[in-house]
């Protein structure tokens, strides 16, 4: 299904509010585009993920159903993707890896669709990379999540060279640093994003970023 230009305005619009961080004000927006488009699979796309977004970053009642519903709405994504344009396509697939945990497969799926020649997809490397990192080092793997670690700092090297004014890249980034013990790179890229975002250093977003860092096990 293509899009109409109508249509790319509303996401585009969804997407001027995650640029904010203000994930209640994406999925409002979402949800009633996916309700004018209950078929269409960019707007069942883009409020799957920002139900699952607005689980993660905010502190709207029954979380743990949002997530659940946005996972369910993408895996039913999944099974149907002849047809899906590609930038769709390569977002549903993202997105459940992400909300699933499923972070090497993340990782793997941004090195495919780079070589394809989607240069964004240096962020789905980023992400999956760092949380990979996380996993490993949680595991006592020490030596391996470094490595991950540093291959997330790569990505995001690469993808802030195209796109360097959204904020959530640098929080990534950050906590990629904060797993190599990179305390003081880890503030001054949570000091960038939370300008970029217009919100304060104490925005419960970094907040998490810190707390999933001093939840490390020390090596």
């Amino acid at each position: 299904m293509k899009l109409t230009p109508e249509q790319l305005k509303r996401i585009d619009d969804i997407g001027r509010s995650i640029e904010k961080a203000d994930y209640v004000s994406a999925l409002r927006k979402a949800e009633a585009f996916y309700r004018e488009n209950p078929r269409h699979v960019a707007a069942r796309e883009r409020y799957a993920t920002m139900l699952a977004d607005a689980a993660l970053y905010t502190k709207l009642p029954g979380r743990e159903r949002m997530k659940a519903k946005a996972i369910r709405i993408l895996r039913e994504l999944l099974r149907s993707l002849r047809g899906v344009p590609f930038g769709v396509r390569g977002s549903i697939r993202n997105e459940y890896y992400y909300h699933t945990g499923q972070y090497l497969k993340q990782y793997r799926l941004g090195i495919e669709l780079v070589r394809k020649g989607d240069k964004s997809s240096y962020f789905s490397q980023g992400v999956g990379a760092s949380w990979y990192a996380f996993e490993l080092m949680h595991k006592g793997q020490v030596a391996r999540g470094r490595r991950w670690a540093e291959v997330s700092v790569l990505a995001w090297g690469r993808h802030l060279k195209f796109e360097a004014n959204y904020y959530y890249p640098y929080v990534n980034l950050a906590f990629a640093h904060g797993i190599l013990g990179r305390l003081d790179e880890m503030e001054k890229h949570l000091v960038t994003a939370a300008r970029l975002a217009k919100k304060s250093r104490k925005h419960h977003e970094f907040k998490k970023v810190r707390d999933l860092i001093a939840s490390l096990p020390s090596s």
